[in-house]
């Protein structure tokens, strides 16, 4: 779990830079689209992890894709699992 979390900014940089390129997030949503979007959507119901997903244009885009899908997981990490996320 700790290196899943230690990924998931590098991850997340990288939705953003494929955001940025207009390979994901056009005004038509792709097949990239409809598998990425959920799943960071997914990530974002973690009180632990939304701060960091939902500043970030990967969490811009899961919202405007799945803003019907809805869900809240209460904090369940502790600050040494969150360590990599602030690190990265």
């Amino acid at each position: 779990m700790r290196e899943a979390l230690g990924q998931l900014p590098a991850r997340l940089d990288h939705v953003d830079g494929l955001i940025e390129a207009g390979v994901l997030g056009g005004e038509r949503a792709t097949a990239a689209d409809v598998q990425i979007a959920p799943q960071i959507r997914a990530l974002s119901f973690f009180d632990d992890l939304r701060p960091l997903i939902e500043a970030r244009a990967a969490g811009r885009l899961a919202q405007r894709l799945c803003a019907d899908y809805a869900g809240r997981v209460p904090p369940l990490f502790g600050a040494e699992q969150l360590a990599p996320l602030r690190a990265g």
